[in-house]
């Protein structure tokens, strides 16, 4: 309870100071070092790591998660997954609304982008699917050791993905930290109610051999989306939100 109104009470502040122009100078300074590093094999990786944020690509993740959980009888999980897209496009939504804040100039931007730049979308969609599934695998009872490797991936696939907005001139950094915020937020709530409710809703034991099984097929359909995507469809197609 404790980090949920400690990241709340940051993030209320954040968005005052950013709603106010306070934040301004350090965003512009900021942005413009990081601008400073352009180079032409950066600028196709943050491009691929952006589009992981992007919607089709995370909506797809969600389907496959929660097909997977339902698959072996993880009921409370699955609707923690439904609940994260729903909540990542609507809370990301009415706050853009209220703090209507201006994107940095989309003439210098690698990938344009249109609406309100406060807070970052594709941020919080990282952390509403990468982070949550990262957060789910920690409550498993797999070994420590054997837990921090989808923990390490989900870090840093949401570092990957609100970094890349930056660079390709999309969004200021505070808007990135103010996502962080929400998202890490939004995973404490999911683990107070995961454990509330004893975090499965198992009818019956799943063989860990079938377990396993499930995820890899899911994975590597979504694997096989996104690659499929990124080939056949055009990149400023593939990021919702471009101009």
């Amino acid at each position: 309870m404790l980090g949920v109104v400690l990241s709340l009470l940051a993030f209320a502040l954040l968005a005052g100071a950013v709603a106010t122009g306070e934040t301004a100078g350090w965003d512009a300074a900021l942005s413009n070092t990081i601008h400073g590093c352009r180079s032409l094999s950066l600028d196709r990786l943050m491009v691929e790591s952006t589009y992981l944020g992007s919607w089709p690509v995370i909506l797809a993740g969600g389907v496959v998660a929660t097909a997977c959980l339902l698959a072996t009888k993880r009921r409370s999980e699955a609707l923690a997954v439904v609940a994260s897209l729903v909540v990542n496009d609507s809370v990301i939504s009415v706050i853009k609304t209220l703090v209507a804040r201006s994107r940095p100039n989309q003439l210098e931007a690698i990938l344009p982008a249109a609406g309100a730049s406060f807070p970052s979308g594709h941020t919080f969609s990282a952390w509403a699917l990468f982070g949550l599934l990262a957060l789910l695998a920690w409550r498993t009872r797999l070994p420590p050791l054997v837990k921090l490797a989808p923990v390490a991936l989900g870090s840093l696939l949401i570092v990957a993905v609100g970094f890349s907005r930056i660079y390709v001139g999309a969004h200021w950094p505070t808007d990135v930290i103010g996502s962080c915020l929400l998202g890490f937020c939004w995973l404490a709530v999911v683990d107070m109610a995961l454990t509330l409710v004893g975090g499965r809703m198992s009818v019956q034991p799943i063989s860990p051999r079938y377990e396993v099984g499930v995820w890899a097929l899911g994975i590597g359909c979504w694997i096989a989306f996104v690659v499929m995507l990124a080939f056949l469809v055009p990149t400023a197609v593939r990021t919702p939100a471009l101009a």
